[in-house]
């Protein structure tokens, strides 16, 4: 009986402590804290647009890259499809991360057609009159 209980504790130890936090939950505690869960560093805090509408996974590239690898690169926040109080302009507060960024643009240059991409989604972000 003694060995089966000390063999549970000591399952139970083992499978909490390789548990990790899901991508996002990082990104959640990297945004509150100003320090980037990839990089390390101190990220910069800036103002940026809130996009609202469905955003295709082809725009930006594999989900998957962009939150293991530079998670904290963009300047915009998704605002969903419902555009509160009926206002486009909207800015919010987000931590930008000067690594993350470098690490996006030499993931660009080796995926020149998705930096296109990018590239269009971007100014269409710069234009006056989004949307």
């Amino acid at each position: 009986m003694t060995r089966i209980s000390l063999l549970l504790i000591l399952m139970i130890v083992v499978s909490c402590a390789t548990l990790r936090d899901p991508p996002m939950s990082e990104f959640a505690r990297a945004q509150t804290m100003g320090i980037c869960h990839v990089h390390h560093v101190k990220m910069k805090r800036k103002s940026v647009p809130v996009v609202y509408g469905l955003i295709h996974g082809n725009v930006l590239g594999p989900m998957e890259v962009r939150l293991n690898r530079f998670p904290h690169a963009q300047e915009w926040v998704g605002g969903g499809c419902v555009i509160r109080n009926g206002k486009y302009h909207v800015k919010q507060w987000l931590y930008v991360c000067p690594e993350c960024q470098k690490a996006e643009q030499e993931w660009l240059n080796e995926n020149p057609e998705l930096a296109k991409s990018i590239k269009r989604f971007k100014e269409m972000l710069s234009t006056p009159y989004y949307p």
